[in-house]
């Protein structure tokens, strides 16, 4: 009984974590997913464990802290992998490519980002299917390697239309667009 006590508890201070994240408020967000954390290590409970470090992790992106969110996301990956969470490796993957994208370490970006939409496409997931497509393109794009760039657009914005994701609909053709006139620049 005290444990699911403690469990809803950790889930509250997590929920209270997204809330604050969705209003800016990354202080506060941060101070309850850590909250949540502590909770969630004291009772062994893993996944719930590598949740937060990721939750913090994406605060920390957020706030360009990209040495922090690295070794937050690098220990949920750990935890992804001894769990065997498959879903959730995903995630630590496209989170860790991010950060290494924005660190101009595009090599290791890709390494990153390939595992992730390799993963994606092994247990079917259309949405991170379609996250590591556009991610990859980003990437691409930032190499300047604009033709593949345009493919993996593509491809993001075919599956966003089969989810009906208008969101990931409008970044990708914000991103195809921009990327059209890098190539008119190029040329």
């Amino acid at each position: 009984e005290e444990i699911e006590y403690r469990k809803g508890i950790a889930t509250s201070f997590n929920n209270l974590g997204i809330m604050y994240k969705s209003q800016g408020n990354n202080e506060q967000a941060i101070s309850y997913y850590s909250k949540s954390l502590k909770i969630r290590e004291s009772m062994n409970d893993k996944k719930g464990v590598a949740t937060s470090l990721n939750n913090i992790g994406l605060i920390y992106v957020s706030q360009d802290n990209l040495e922090k969110a690295l070794a937050y996301f690098l220990n949920c990956l750990e935890i992804s992998l001894i769990l065997e969470d498959k879903r959730l490796q995903e995630s630590c993957y496209t989170n860790i490519g991010i950060v290494f994208k924005e660190q101009k370490n595009y090599d290791e970006s890709f390494k990153y980002l390939e595992k992730s939409l390799n993963l994606s496409k092994e247990i079917n997931d259309l949405i991170g299917i379609e996250k590591s497509y556009f991610q990859i393109g980003a990437l691409l794009r930032l190499k300047r390697n604009f033709e593949d760039a345009i493919q993996y657009f593509e491809k993001s914005i075919e599956i966003a239309k089969k989810l009906n994701d208008k969101k990931s609909l409008a970044q990708a053709y914000e991103q195809l667009g921009y990327l059209k006139l890098d190539l008119l620049d190029y040329k």
